[in-house]
């Protein structure tokens, strides 16, 4: 079977706005793909806070794109696999 992947912003997407529980609809759909085999992968542009590891380990998520995807982690193995820094002197010129 060939790699197959779900990528799924949080905040009004996966899980309702701030406050608001995780619809178990949702976690019920998520966790059907992810006994099939399928990847689902929390891409947000959020930093790399406890709750969306969580909410990772809730929907059997292993990997997590934070800050748009300039931090890659492995929520399984709890390390992280790739940060991308901005240069100092890049950041520079646009401020």
């Amino acid at each position: 079977m060939r790699n197959v992947a779900i990528f799924s912003d949080v905040d009004g997407t996966i899980y309702p706005f701030p406050g608001k529980e995780l619809p178990e609809l949702n976690k019920l759909k998520v966790n059907e793909v992810v006994k099939k085999g399928v990847h689902f992968v929390i891409s947000t542009g959020n930093g790399p806070y406890d709750k969306i590891k969580k909410l990772a380990d809730e929907l059997g998520g292993r990997y997590i794109s934070f800050s748009n995807g300039a931090f890659l982690y492995d929520n399984h193995e709890k390390k992280v696999l790739h940060i991308e820094y901005i240069d100092l002197d890049e950041a520079k010129k646009i401020w």
